[in-house]
């Protein structure tokens, strides 16, 4: 296989650093600010969960691994919150 090489032209062309300007620094610092908000809203919001929901996550029949799976995926508060209904 023949290594192709990069023109000093085109590598500098190729390797430029990116230019940010300052309304697209304010744009992307909004950004990652409006999600930050969400994520710590998300966490902090209660989630009134249904006895039905909650019986059939805590029903017998379901595995141990299930219930390992459950305490890191918290099916219950998932469930809730996206109002499914049994």
């Amino acid at each position: 296989m023949r290594t192709r090489h990069l023109s000093p032209a085109t590598a500098d062309r190729f390797f430029a650093p990116a230019v940010i300007t300052a309304p697209k620094l304010l744009a992307l610092l909004a950004a990652i600010w409006w999600l930050a908000l969400a994520h710590s809203a998300l966490q902090a919001a209660d989630v009134v969960v249904p006895r039905a929901i909650q019986s059939i996550v805590d029903s017998p029949d379901r595995s141990d691994a299930d219930r390992e799976t459950d305490q890191r995926r918290q099916p219950v508060k998932l469930l809730a919150f996206f109002g499914v209904k049994p």
